[in-house]
């Protein structure tokens, strides 16, 4: 069946037609997701939701390309939104741990740390850099001195001449507000 009457009989939600279309193109579909992902499991949910997307938007097929083109094109679309997604995840996960929103006995901070620098470069090196710039003085102090220099929290307490509690209140103000600002401007990005 051509893709002009295929795309006729799924508008008029012939569902006989669609498992047709679905045998076709489900085995390709699934290879081309897990192309970009890399992930089988992943890569088959994916499928499944494009060819959703298919039969819910089927009215947005135009007939411009083939149908194969369209149905190839929604399948790398939601890969990539998808891969983005897991990037924008694990990056947001690093973070968290960096900054201790998180915990994970596998992964200690220095290598969270190093793991966060790294792989995002000087790219999101300096994003940090300017949301840290971004603090108040005294959070940006303790923060540094708390997660760059690995001091203790009494330590910090001593060279900056401030009780305890308003260091762990000046930490935990500091973390909260880089966690924000670091959020934004990874949604921004994704």
């Amino acid at each position: 069946m051509e893709d002009s009457l295929l795309a006729q009989e799924i508008r008029n939600k012939n569902q006989a037609v669609f498992c047709q279309l679905v045998e076709k193109y489900q085995q390709k579909i699934v290879h081309t997701c897990y192309g970009i992902i890399g992930n089988m499991d992943d890569a088959r949910d994916i499928a499944q939701d494009v060819f959703v997307d298919i039969w819910q938007k089927i009215d947005s097929f135009r007939g411009d390309s083939s149908l194969s083109t369209w149905i190839y094109r929604i399948a790398i679309n939601k890969s990539l939104n998808f891969k983005k997604h897991i990037y924008h995840q694990q990056l947001i996960d690093r973070i968290e741990l960096w900054m201790g929103f998180k915990e994970d006995e596998n992964v200690d901070e220095k290598h969270a740390m190093h793991t966060c620098f790294e792989v995002e470069s000087s790219e999101i090196a300096d994003v940090f850099r300017k949301a840290l710039n971004t603090l108040p003085e005294n959070q940006r102090t303790a923060f540094t001195l708390c997660k760059f220099e690995e001091l203790s929290y009494q330590e910090i307490s001593e060279i900056m001449k401030l009780s305890l509690s308003s260091i762990e209140s000046l930490i935990h103000r500091a973390k909260e507000n880089m966690q924000k600002k670091l959020k934004a401007y990874v949604k921004n990005q994704y």
